[in-house]
């Protein structure tokens, strides 16, 4: 709806909390307020906190007026909520992660404020059914996104959905087939590639494998997006090379040296006492399982302390976010043995099927 307020939910600096307030407001939808998942650099602390005075700086001589984050606790966003129930009664737009939503939501209701209805647009990890619904039951509506840093956007949320996360791909902007060679999850969930159509994109891509796996499938489902041509969909998007977690994705290298060389060498074992598990709870919210063998005597939140460390070790320019992973309690210890494939073999992350709800 035009007449809602759009308000951000992006860690403070973060690549989608810039590119959003850029898009919003060239939209002519400047966002109402932005509030950061991480505590909030000093204006001159660093250079991202310089960069977003000159945005500030080059909006206001144009007449617009940028909103200033502020720091509202991943685990406990209750200044979120209370800002949302004095500045939106009629309700509000909220873009941000699929766990950060479930974490507002959850916040809210633990602290007796009674939000407005709002609309969540939510990209950045898989929108599973549970998320979902964990949502909706609340009276929000909920439209998922997909794009990389490469891409832009990829798909938006279809208004009439078959599947949690149905969306339809801006076949304007991309071709997309699908490498048939690699089925994964059931057997019409594969690997997309994509090749760009517009001579105006940054970057060109020529079938180019984002990383990505889901199911294509054509469908009139009569929603504005599908009026305007755009009829393929897609669904039951899954990464296959990297981990997501709130709203955050991580290569499965840092979890390999943690298997073979750090949790064995600091805690003791041998790697296969150990195994990484992408569970999502009854809360909808996905959390790393450090699965350890229950015959090890070991300290668990040292554990959690050195996945975590790895983590931000091996890719620096994350590491304002994902301190966002102890704060959410996004690692967790479970003590029972690795799991073993029909062949024998102990992978380095068991993905569980989505619970049904």
């Amino acid at each position: 709806s035009p007449e809602l307020p759009v308000v951000l939910f992006y860690p403070m600096p973060s690549t989608a909390g810039i590119v959003h307030l850029i898009a919003y407001t060239f939209a002519g939808r400047s966002p109402k307020a932005w509030f950061s998942q991480t505590p909030v650099p000093s204006r001159f602390a660093n250079e991202v906190g310089l960069k977003y005075l000159a945005l500030a700086s080059a909006a206001r001589a144009v007449g617009l007026s940028l909103p200033r984050p502020e720091f509202a606790n991943i685990h406990d966003p209750q200044n979120l909520a209370a800002w949302l129930q004095i500045n939106c009664s009629q309700g509000a737009i909220i873009s941000t992660f699929p766990g950060s939503a479930l974490h507002l939501v959850r916040s809210a209701e633990t602290a007796g404020i009674k939000l407005p209805s709002l609309v969540f647009i939510l990209g950045g990890e898989p929108l599973t059914l549970k998320k979902r619904a964990c949502l909706e039951k609340k009276g929000h509506f909920v439209i998922p996104w997909f794009g990389t840093v490469e891409m832009g956007r990829v798909a938006v949320g279809c208004l009439r959905p078959g599947a949690p996360d149905d969306m339809h791909l801006l076949t304007d902007r991309f071709a997309v087939v699908q490498n048939e060679k690699r089925p994964l999850g059931h057997q019409s969930q594969m690997p997309l590639l994509f090749t760009s159509l517009l001579p105006a994109i940054h970057k060109f891509h020529l079938n180019t494998e984002s990383g990505d796996a889901g199911v294509l499938e054509y469908r009139d489902c009569g929603c504005p997006w599908g009026k305007l041509g755009l009829h393929l969909h897609v669904h039951s998007l899954q990464s296959f090379e990297k981990l997501n977690l709130e709203g955050m994705t991580f290569p499965m290298e840092p979890l390999l040296y943690l298997l073979d060389d750090l949790l064995p060498e600091k805690f003791g074992g041998i790697p296969a006492d150990y195994q990484f598990h992408e569970e999502e709870g009854e809360d909808g919210l996905t959390r790393l399982i450090v699965v350890i063998n229950p015959d090890l005597d070991i300290d668990e939140a040292g554990v959690v302390n050195s996945v975590i460390a790895a983590i931000k070790a091996a890719k620096p320019a994350l590491t304002p976010m994902t301190d966002l992973l102890a704060q959410a309690e996004a690692v967790v210890v479970k003590r029972q043995h690795p799991q073993m494939t029909q062949s024998g073999k102990i992978n380095l992350l068991q993905r569980r099927p989505q619970k049904e709800i």
